[in-house]
């Protein structure tokens, strides 16, 4: 950073977190990296960075709602959208992370369901009612899914995240020569 003429400064609230603030000449900044719009997202507590111009959609999946739901076909996640039906995508298992959703409290908590679909599309009925006899609706998953829709190629790549952060400008800098 000292070769470009640039500083990084780092302030650190314990038990809080870490604000890095990083200074460029504006020639640097100019001519080697390019300013966008990102929309910034949550998995495993840590937060990654989404380019805005290729989000089509944001959708939250609450499950208390029936006609509002993911779904499994054919061992995979899957979310209808109007007249298609979308892979769902973990952002977490893309990057090697465990599975983790924000509980009722805001709280990150690790997932360790091995699927997302809601049972209640795919069991018979005789199940359910075995199921409801020793569930009480106190254990069923209350916080709602955040399914973040991509165009990707000709069609539409669907990532679930644990939550959306916001919008922020990200510095991308393009590789060196």
């Amino acid at each position: 950073m000292r070769k470009i003429g640039g500083s990084i400064e780092v302030h650190t609230d314990l038990g809080k977190g870490s604000l890095f603030a990083f200074s460029l000449p504006l020639t640097q900044a100019v001519v080697s990296s390019s300013l966008m719009s990102a929309l910034v997202v949550e998995v495993n507590g840590q937060h990654f960075a989404i380019p805005e111009t290729g989000i089509n959609k944001i959708i939250r999946v609450n499950p208390q709602v029936d006609s509002d739901r993911i779904e499994g076909v054919e061992g995979r996640n899957v979310y209808r959208l109007r007249d298609r039906v979308l892979s769902i995508v973990h952002l977490e298992d893309a990057l090697e992370l465990p599975r983790t959703y924000i509980d009722k409290n805001g709280q990150v908590q690790i997932d360790r369901r091995e699927r997302i679909a809601d049972r209640r599309s795919t069991e018979s009925k005789a199940l359910s009612e075995k199921m409801a006899s020793k569930r009480s609706g106190k254990d069923r998953r209350q916080t709602s899914s955040t399914l973040i829709v991509i165009n990707f190629r000709k069609g539409f790549l669907v990532i679930m995240v644990d939550r959306v952060v916001g919008i922020e400008e990200v510095v991308v800098r393009g590789s060196p020569n």
